[in-house]
């Protein structure tokens, strides 16, 4: 018979085990608030590419500035889109 240590010892994760990393970034396009999760870095490119928004048509901005669409996001962040084209 085993005892109970040796039995829950499959159930408990060390303090320092390493669970996924969540990515959580906030969108502002359009008048609207677009809440996206990854569970890996992601760059802007990538995260337009999933929301079918054409990479050629947005500036996307962090604080004050222009950031380039290969950015790579690693931490919950808010960024805003800015359509720099229109149709017709």
């Amino acid at each position: 018979m085993r005892s109970r240590l040796q039995t829950s010892d499959n159930r408990i994760k060390h303090k320092h085990a390493q669970y996924p990393k969540a990515v959580k970034v906030t969108i502002l396009y359009q008048g609207e608030k677009i809440e996206f999760l990854s569970d890996k870095d992601i760059t802007v490119d990538e995260i337009l590419l999933k929301l079918k928004i054409p990479s050629s048509t947005v500036l996307a901005i962090y604080g004050e500035k222009i950031i380039p669409h290969t950015t790579l996001i690693s931490g919950d962040i808010e960024i805003e889109l800015i359509v720099v084209s229109s149709g017709g």
